[in-house]
């Protein structure tokens, strides 16, 4: 389909529909063969994705500006009981503190 044109076309809806079908039952057949660990996924992403409960998590250190974090915290700062979704919008590197315990 032609994004500039916004799907105006009847058959360009179409094909979109088509399309987003498609991918939708590929990631459906993926996901079951993946649960039956009969494929094995690699990736450069710093995200890692837990089918069985289907949960994706990234490491700190791997945020970017506009990522989307899910917090028990509300905007005032209390914990709630459910998770509220902060967008990441400023980002400040901080070295690491390695830290060894003394036995």
């Amino acid at each position: 389909t032609d994004a500039h044109l916004d799907n105006t076309l009847p058959t360009q809806g179409f094909i979109e529909i088509t399309i987003k079908d498609l991918e939708n039952v590929l990631h459906l057949q993926i996901s079951k063969v993946w649960s039956l660990n009969l494929l094995d996924l690699f990736s450069k992403s710093n995200a890692s994705f837990e089918y069985k409960k289907n949960i994706m998590t990234k490491r700190g250190d791997a945020l970017k500006v506009d990522d989307l974090v899910k917090l028990r915290v509300d905007k005032d700062g209390r914990e709630t009981g459910g998770l509220h979704t902060w967008r990441v919008t400023k980002m400040e590197p901080h070295e690491t503190v390695h830290h060894e315990m003394n036995a």
